[in-house]
């Protein structure tokens, strides 16, 4: 059993675990339970918190356009595991105000249309607990994204409309784990998609889309890095 640190609920999970879900995209899941990072969750964007509370996490959804909000309270409703999700019309930012905190949050397909990748990782590090988990999946900035998620995706089987992804903001790996200094990435993997299938299954390949899994450094890691800088 875990608790939700907002509510005081429990949840019938039995790993602890909190999570603000932080972007659209079913393919988390693989990496989700993977990790068994299921409990109290928010989901920044909606996609992604339906499937979540059928895997038995108490989901909080948020999104900043008020139109998706109305759109998935409705589409959840209909379905028993999915209607107790609360759905609010914020963002990350506006949570932190809020000083909401998670056992984990989980950011999918998100930061590559912020502004500001910084401190918009910071504003998750926020409402993370000491030792609490970060989840952020996004889009290599490569050659090889450029022609599968820009040109392919977009331009050639429109999937997406034309102009979703910008290149100049996708972020490589190298440079997410520098934006998440507070929370230590301890593994990183890779989304394959199947098109005969339609199925996405996680790859070591990271040069297209991929995801990250680190955790929040508590009081006591970071005092001891602070000594050990000091040393």
């Amino acid at each position: 059993m875990v608790l939700d640190r907002r509510t005081g609920q429990r949840g019938g999970l039995q790993h602890p675990g909190g999570c603000c879900c932080v972007a659209p995209g079913d393919h988390c899941d693989l990496y989700v339970c993977r990790h068994d990072v299921k409990s109290s969750i928010i989901c920044v964007a909606t996609l992604s918190s339906s499937p979540l509370a059928r895997m038995g996490a108490t989901v909080t959804a948020i999104d900043a356009v008020d139109k998706n909000i109305k759109i998935a309270s409705i589409h959840a409703a209909s379905d028993p595991t999915t209607a107790s999700i609360e759905y609010c019309c914020a963002t990350a930012e506006g949570l932190v105000k809020e000083k909401r905190l998670f056992d984990a949050v989980i950011s999918l397909e998100v930061i590559e249309h912020v502004a500001n990748p910084l401190e918009f990782c910071e504003s998750l590090s926020a409402l993370t607990i000491p030792n609490g988990a970060t989840v952020i999946s996004t889009i290599n900035r490569s050659m090889r994204a450029y022609a599968t998620a820009i040109v392919a995706a977009e331009y050639i089987l429109r999937w997406l409309p034309r102009g979703t992804h910008e290149w100049s903001k996708l972020v490589t790996p190298e440079e997410l784990v520098l934006m998440l200094q507070k929370a230590s990435v301890e593994e990183m993997a890779g989304f394959v998609y199947n098109p005969l299938s339609g199925e996405w299954s996680l790859s070591d390949d990271i040069s297209v889309n991929y995801i990250a899994f680190g955790v929040k450094k508590g009081e006591a890691s970071s005092t001891n890095d602070r000594e050990a800088n000091l040393s």
